[in-house]
């Protein structure tokens, strides 16, 4: 019952998490008739890019390629996790143009496991059903401290902070970026596995482990250096935990059981960050890393603070409590919340890496269970002399579940019956709390009931809360997909202009695929090229922050469209670049409102034309 209970829960916050892209789907038919249907997921460039590996996968490459860049290069297993993807769909043969589906899709089984993985904590850290299922809603719903958006018909919506980083919602994170899920899933599966004492005592359970780090460092090498950090701190709290029996001769043998378990892990997943720092050493993969410095991700601690929400104060509390008990069951969550804050306060002195990228270590679960624990440890301290509330109602209700539930050809007929006992049994039980509250009230002072019974309000209103903040995301998200379906300048989306493709845009690069081979390098603006290699499957001169010298590709490219540059300066240019193909559309024109290419630059013939594209091969 209370598996299935889990279960249950886990499927509706998924469904919930992706019923905006099953409303967006449901409008499809709404497009405006020059519009092309596509369901991206977070933003269009960054949606691409992870599309490309996909799409390398279905194609059957052994190892990725930057498609965003015209330079030849060998390929590399940096992004490895959505090749494997696309190999998955060529398996079961998806083709090119469905390659979105498998991203999906991913999403879908990715965060129904995370959150089974946030069952399993819960089901650890507490051995009563009531806690387990409080900490596992909190660490669901967890969100932001609100803010409240007066809207224009007169309602009111619950808004937050840094609502531009999609991590800190709560309904958009369920669901998110497939490598993100996947990375979030081997980091929770990991310390989980590490502080089991019957887990670490088997050698096997080592080299397994240190499998999934060498996976973590590859997908995400920033989880792997928070894991490390958190084992460390794991091993720390462990032994001044132990520290009467491991003091003296005790010493060794005792570090050797609590800290090799966890250092084999670690030497095994060295070899992934090893490798990334050599591939990201030369171009175009060192182009990776400069992205992250020269375009560094904003960071203000005030404002990730009060992105923490309610569970912040709650965890803190939480874990205070726990020290102070000394409680070795939290000591999971201790250590992965100290890991966290001590790589935040590390990594802002570090430009190679923004201190945000440690958001992504889910810390929301951890503070979720020293929260619940803080309640826990809130009700039992003020818990009264007697019984406050009769089982009576519990116990009728229990058996007629499990009497419909032994029979199943009696389930159907049964509904009514169960239904009825739940009514009768709910009016019951609400009487009965109200009758031990003044019962009780007359036996223990007045202040233990009641903090006694805000113990158990407290978590229902503000899960409650949270889920009504995840309701205010959905509504959110909706506005933006009906915004989007309305849009209608510019022609196609450029930088934080969102809006479906044209429907000729799209066939014009479908025309590419059918007429270039794949290792064809496309001339176009940044739009055109961060869709080229998604529809096509060829590699573009620029098109994503990744291409190797964007900033000084993009001039180029913005100096040629508007007819800027000598003749033959562009024909010498174009053939030291290894560029016979150009994608001359809407943002291209708009450069320099030039609408026939050709009569600047004579030596480019047309080679298709539809109403907003022409695509030139060069003589």
């Amino acid at each position: 019952m209370k598996g299935k209970i889990f279960f249950i829960l886990c499927t509706a916050f998924v469904v919930f998490s992706m019923w905006p892209t099953v409303y967006e789907i449901g409008r499809r038919d709404d497009l405006r008739p020059n519009r092309y249907f596509e369901l991206v997921h977070n933003f269009y460039t960054d949606f691409n890019f992870y599309l490309s590996r996909i799409r390398q996968g279905l194609e059957g490459n052994l190892t990725v390629h930057e498609t965003y860049t015209s330079e030849p290069h060998q390929g590399s297993f940096l992004h490895v996790m959505y090749l494997g993807l696309g190999w998955l769909g060529r398996f079961v043969r998806i083709p090119w143009h469905r390659t979105a589906d498998i991203y999906h899709v991913s999403r879908i089984v990715l965060a129904f496991t995370l959150l089974w993985m946030m069952v399993e904590i819960a089901r650890r850290t507490f051995t009563r059903f009531r806690w387990q299922l409080v900490a596992f809603l909190f660490a669901v719903t967890a969100s932001t401290w609100p803010k409240f958006v007066p809207m224009d018909d007169g309602s009111t919506r619950i808004g937050g902070y840094m609502p531009w980083w999609s991590v800190m919602d709560s309904l958009q994170r369920i669901t998110f970026i497939p490598h993100l899920l996947a990375s979030q899933i081997l980091i929770a599966f990991i310390l989980y596995a590490m502080s089991d004492p019957a887990t670490i005592r088997r050698p096997g359970n080592w080299i397994f482990v240190g499998f999934l780090m060498f996976a973590l460092g590859i997908i995400l090498p920033p989880g792997y250096l928070f894991v490390v950090a958190a084992l460390g701190m794991m091993v720390v709290l462990e032994f001044l935990l132990d520290i009467r029996i491991a003091a003296g001769k005790r010493f060794v043998p005792w570090m050797l059981s609590h800290s090799l378990p966890r250092v084999v892990p670690v030497f095994m997943g060295a070899p992934a960050i090893i490798y990334l720092a050599l591939m990201t050493s030369f171009f175009p993969w060192k182009q990776l890393a400069l992205a992250d410095i020269l375009n560094p991700l904003p960071f203000r601690y005030p404002e990730y603070l009060q992105a923490l929400g309610p569970m912040l104060p709650l965890g803190i509390m939480g874990l205070i409590w726990a020290i102070v008990r000394r409680e070795r069951i939290m000591v999971l969550s201790a250590a992965w919340i100290i890991a966290w804050a001590a790589l935040l306060v590390i990594f802002n002195f570090i430009p190679q890496q923004s201190p945000l990228r440690f958001s992504e270590m889910i810390p929301h679960i951890p503070l979720s269970m020293l929260g619940a624990y803080f309640f826990m440890r809130m009700a039992g301290k003020f818990t009264p002399r007697s019984g406050l509330v009769s089982p009576e109602p519990y116990r009728r209700f229990q058996e007629t579940y499990t009497a419909l539930e032994n029979q199943p050809a009696k389930l159907a007929s049964g509904i009514g019956k169960l239904v009825n006992a739940a009514a009768a049994d709910t009016r019951e039980l609400a009487g009965s709390v109200s009758a031990a509250i003044r019962k009780q009230i007359r036996k223990d002072p007045p202040v233990k009931v009641l903090m006694h019974f805000w113990s158990y309000l407290l978590p229902a209103a503000l899960i409650i809360f949270e889920i009504a903040h995840m309701h205010s995301s959905w509504l959110w998200q909706r506005d933006f997909v009906d915004h989007k379906i309305r849009a209608m300048y510019p022609l196609v989306p450029t930088g934080s202009y969102v809006m479906y493709p044209l429907k000729d845009f799209v066939s014009a690069i479908r025309w590419i695929q059918d007429n270039t081979s794949r290792d064809t390098v496309i001339l176009s603006e940044t739009t055109s090229g961060n869709y080229i290699p998604v529809y096509s499957g060829n590699r573009v001169y620029v098109g994503h922050d990744n291409t190797v010298n964007y900033q000084e590709k993009e001039l180029y490219v913005k100096s040629f469209f508007s007819g800027r540059m000598p003749a033959d300066q562009v024909r010498k240019w174009l053939k030291d670049d290894n560029l016979n193909w150009v994608f001359f559309g809407p943002q291209e024109k708009e450069d320099g409102g030039i609408t026939e290419l050709a009569g600047v630059y004579p030596f480019l013939e047309e080679a298709f034309r539809n109403e907003f594209v022409t695509v030139y091969r060069v003589k």
